[in-house]
């Protein structure tokens, strides 16, 4: 039997408006519509940037030294969460959608299903969520 082990992950969870255009964005919060990631690499000189975007995946590295903090890569408007993690090996399980929230819950490692939208993610996070069990 595999041993269950825990990585641990410290990253800023970035909250944006989005900008797609389409009807089902009438259901989401309007300031908070949009998430993806931002990590620092082993050493601490690059951001990894991880943004699922409509048509693909984007993913970035970015000097720190450009952008020391988060804010001066997300912008002003943007809400920036600090997260820290421990991934589990235990594999995650379920269909889901391929979305924004998706994404940065695989990166979490948060399991829970009925996390589906950018605001809930946020209010799972505000909550004291983020301390990374990887349960969700």
């Amino acid at each position: 039997m595999e041993q269950s082990q825990k990585t641990k992950i410290d990253c800023y969870v970035v909250f944006t408006k989005s900008t797609y255009k389409h009807w089902v964005m009438t259901f989401f919060n309007k300031q908070i519509s949009h998430c993806y990631v931002m990590m620092k690499s082993t050493g601490g000189h690059f951001w990894h940037i991880i943004n699922p975007t409509v048509s693909h995946l984007s993913v970035q590295t970015e000097f720190v030294e450009d952008y020391p903090h988060p804010r001066q890569y997300a912008g002003v408007n943007a809400v920036i969460v600090p997260v820290r993690a421990y991934v589990s090996n235990k594999p995650r399980w379920g269909l889901c959608f391929f979305t924004c929230v998706e994404v940065v819950k695989s990166v979490l490692g948060i399991k829970d299903f009925w996390i589906m939208t950018p605001w809930q993610l946020y209010k799972y996070l505000m909550k004291g969520n983020s301390n990374g069990n990887g349960n969700g």
